[in-house]
């Protein structure tokens, strides 16, 4: 389970979702790091450019993450936060409805991300 009593999966779902990122070309310094690690294979190289398809953006935000030059933005505090934090209490009220009377701490980790553990 991951962070918010639902499956990386689940919470993939909620990202891509909503909103996505904007590519700003004159910010970006060509290093391809959101090449090389998007899954959705959203940023691409052609003619030495990155190029940017929104409709294969799966959400993730690991592009944001390894940008160094803040060239990938996303509207966080735009309706799709909320939606992100609503799905993961209707996942807690899930579990929390099977296992009634019941209350668990968690002081261990694996699958360990500095990034949204969606991708982990």
């Amino acid at each position: 389970m991951a962070m918010g009593c639902t499956t990386k999966e689940t919470k993939l779902a909620m990202h891509s979702s909503g909103a996505k990122p904007s590519y700003n070309e004159e910010k970006c310094t060509q290093c391809l790091r959101c090449v090389k690690i998007c899954p959705g294979e959203a940023f691409y190289e052609k003619d030495s450019q990155i190029h940017y398809q929104a409709e294969k953006c799966i959400g993730c935000g690991e592009c944001i993450a390894v940008c160094p030059s803040g060239a990938i933005t996303v509207p966080w505090a735009s309706v799709f936060a909320w939606d992100v934090q609503r799905g993961l209490m209707d996942g807690f009220k899930g579990v929390a409805s099977v296992f009634k009377e019941k209350v668990g701490f968690i002081n261990f980790g694996f699958d360990i991300t500095s990034h949204c553990d969606c991708m982990a």
